[in-house]
């Protein structure tokens, strides 16, 4: 299969379970909500960020060693596959007990970070305890095989899983909840969903990739390969330590300072902010692969083509799904389970900043790993997740949650915007910094002006009701999304992807006519 068919399909399928996904997920946190409350809702998603920030002892491997994969795969070397996946197999054991270890330390300090302020006593570690067997069992147990398919541009194999897996669990979830209000079995549920998807996922590898069974008659690993394994973990351990930063440590940082119900309310702007985020990653992640096999062969007249492409649609998509968030967030929010779970529009605002931001530095980002430039400038995302954290930690005694996350803006701004942009232009592409900003500022003021239309538009719709609801989300996405095409209809990249779609509808219906 090509790597423009790969693509699509790896695109197509990420859409797909985005949204298949977050219907599940929507579902089981609304029953969540309402059987278990806001206090349970605030350990949810602290636990859920202190164990992605003690997943730092990832450091980055997993990107590094798929980079050893493209070869192998492109000259169908099975034996040099055999040699990466069982390097790759041991590492990620050694990382799942690292994790246990450092887990376990963190107990005696969770009364600390676990601010029960105006909420009942509750057996805290127990749940952390269920909430670390659930990380620590991702590395133990096949998650390393996933790491094969996303090298070979065949991710979208995983995500049909994934959409299978999640949906029974889901439902088992929804039943366990109503029946028995049960967070325990809830947890232990959870934990099934993600060994019973590593396994299923690590059978088909295994179908897909026979030779990586000759682990028995395979030596190991070169040394001077696993060298440059290592001297990519140092450089992306650092990118790594930024991302936990950046992600994890809002929750933490509210939990302490504003108490653990205040990050049960975050958790909901999180979780919609998720979406968000996996619907880009849907079509940027699966390409980053396509990116580190095109580096083989490409010009760079190619490679620039196919970024202006990649950073056309980044920013249609940001524009349009900042404005509709700045707007529809907290109605949906009130009509969802109530207004007592709102955040100030001021925070709003600052949510939606945070978004713009982060998810403006795709391109040059995939662009700048995929071409295997792990090591320049790597020690500026450590300093973007402590400006980070300086700045969240000062602000938020100040202007409340709004401050923690314009430290996060102002972290995601310094390594996406101009770090990462810095490397992909003078290293990658050759071209002059200025025309990155220019594009960017004419986005920023398209987007400022799209949100000021959207607000006023919006207040003439009094939403009272779910069909409020319903039209004022037909009234503001229809508005964006035409208002975008009208601008950018001449655009030669917006008439690239719309001739994409009349072909591949084309090919539909001839499909269907044979």
């Amino acid at each position: 299969m090509s790597r423009v068919k790969n693509s699509f399909f790896n695109i197509l399928a990420g859409i797909v379970g985005t949204i298949i996904s977050s219907v599940l997920a929507f579902i089981v946190r609304t029953v969540f909500i309402r059987v278990l409350g806001e206090t349970y809702l605030g350990f949810n998603g602290l636990y859920t960020n202190i164990l992605t920030v003690l997943s730092l002892a990832e450091l980055g491997i997993g990107s590094s060693i798929a980079y050893l994969m493209y070869k192998p795969l492109a000259e169908k070397d099975g034996d040099k596959l055999a040699q990466v996946v069982q390097f790759y197999k041991k590492i990620y054991r050694v990382i799942g007990i690292i994790i246990l270890i450092l887990g376990l330390c963190l107990v005696p300090f969770l009364p600390v970070i676990v601010n029960l302020k105006n909420a009942e006593d509750l057996n805290y570690t127990a749940l952390y305890l269920l909430y670390l067997a659930d990380t620590v069992s991702t590395y133990l147990f096949f998650a390393y095989k996933r790491g094969v398919l996303v090298a070979d541009q065949k991710v979208y194999v995983a995500n049909i899983f994934d959409i299978i897996i999640t949906t029974i669990l889901s439902i088992f979830q929804i039943i366990t909840l109503m029946i028995f209000k049960d967070f325990y079995l809830y947890i232990i549920l959870k934990i099934a969903k993600n060994l019973t998807l590593n396994l299923v996922i690590s059978l088909k590898v295994d179908k897909m990739y026979p030779s990586i069974h000759k682990f028995k008659g395979i030596a190991p690993l070169p040394k001077m390969e696993r060298r440059l394994v290592w001297k990519n973990v140092y450089a992306t351990s650092v990118r790594q330590i930024f991302n936990e930063l950046m992600n994890s440590t809002d929750s933490i940082v509210i939990s302490i300072v504003l108490g653990i119900v205040m990050v049960g309310k975050y958790s909901n702007y999180a979780y919609i902010l998720s979406i968000v985020y996996i619907f880009f990653g849907g079509i940027f992640n699966p390409i980053q692969a396509s990116i580190g096999n095109l580096s083989l062969s490409a010009s760079i007249e190619k490679k620039n083509e196919i970024f202006n492409r990649l950073r056309f649609i980044n920013f249609f998509f940001l524009s349009f799904c900042s404005s509709c968030l700045l707007v529809l967030v907290n109605p949906f929010i009130t009509i969802w389970i109530g207004e007592n779970y709102t955040l100030s529009f001021t925070g709003v605002i600052a949510i939606v900043g945070m978004l713009f931001v982060r998810q403006t530095g795709n391109c040059t980002t995939i662009f700048r790993l995929g071409e295997g430039y792990f090591r320049d400038y790597h020690f500026s995302p450590l300093i973007a997740g402590i400006l980070n954290l300086v700045v969240s930690v000062i602000l938020v005694n100040y202007i409340g949650i709004a401050g923690v996350f314009v430290g996060t803006m102002l972290g995601f701004g310094f390594q996406f915007i101009l770090v990462d942009t810095i490397v992909t232009y003078k290293k990658v592409l050759s071209r002059p910094l200025s025309e990155f900003y220019l594009r960017w500022l004419q986005t920023i003021l398209l987007t400022v002006g799209l949100c000021i239309a959207s607000y006023y538009l919006s207040r003439l719709v009094r939403v009272n009701s779910i069909y409020d609801l319903i039209l004022l989300f037909v009234v503001v996405i229809g508005f964006n999304f035409f208002a975008l095409c009208f601008i950018y209809w001449r655009n030669d990249d917006f008439q690239y992807f719309i001739q994409l779609v009349k072909n591949f509808m084309k090919k539909l219906e001839e499909k269907n006519h044979d």
